[in-house]
């Protein structure tokens, strides 16, 4: 198993809020390459990942805010790794918000990259995004985030929020006790659940770790959470 000081050998700093976008991808091309996947270079520098075309596919989103850093580093990590079931038809956009990752801020410029996803909005990687997935539509949309709260609620450290489908259901089960499980509010107008549920994406959870967590139970559970999402059992 790779830790995240592999990941990010050749000098770069462990210090993830350090990483910049330009290095991130460095990394992420070579892995997503060696995996197998195709490598679409949308505008704004944006990266899609794409591998598979048999059905159900998943379409895992991370880095819609520049200060949560731990979604993209454990898709980083799982393609690194090549953590993805060979038979799994994926597609991944690990940063849709470069400027915000490299300016280490949830929304430089007010622009909150959760809330364009509408036609009237989408910036053209979006647009490309919100394209894909309606060309083909996914069985899942897994959208990774992190949480600023100062405490977990409940006794639970992480949050899954879904569709209330049988599939969230599953997911939450799996995912142990340690998950708090609630529905997500479908009508906050523009943000990507939302455009995926309008598609009718049958199973859209959003994936919420709290950053008081160390790093590395943070990047545990995203990447288990990839891992269970992509189970055919679940489909």
């Amino acid at each position: 198993m790779l830790g995240i000081s592999h990941l990010l050998r050749e000098g770069v700093s462990e210090d993830i809020d350090r990483l910049d976008y330009e290095t991130y991808i460095r990394f992420s091309d070579a892995a997503a390459e060696r995996a197998g996947f195709e490598v679409d270079v949308l505008p704004d520098d944006v990266r899609l990942y794409r591998r598979g075309e048999e059905r159900p596919s998943v379409f895992i989103v991370g880095g819609q805010h520049g200060d949560e850093r731990a979604g993209p580093i454990a898709i980083l990590q799982a393609l690194v790794e090549d953590d993805f079931p060979p038979e799994a038809s994926i597609r991944i956009c690990p940063i849709t918000h470069p400027l915000a990752w490299d300016e280490r801020e949830r929304m430089p410029g007010d622009l909150d990259m959760n809330r364009v996803w509408t036609l009237d909005s989408a910036p053209p990687h979006i647009l490309y995004i919100m394209m894909s997935m309606e060309s083909d539509r996914p069985y899942v949309f897994l959208d990774l985030h992190e949480s600023h709260k100062d405490e977990e609620e409940g006794g639970h450290l992480y949050d899954l929020r879904h569709t209330g489908t049988p599939w969230g259901h599953s997911m939450a089960r799996i995912l142990g006790q340690d998950v708090a499980q609630t529905k997500i509010n479908q009508r906050i107008p523009g943000s990507s659940r939302q455009y995926a549920f309008s598609l009718g994406v049958e199973g859209v959870a959003v994936v919420e770790t709290y950053k008081f967590l160390p790093l590395e139970e943070r990047l545990h559970f995203h990447g288990e959470t990839m891992r269970r999402a992509l189970d055919p059992l679940l489909f």
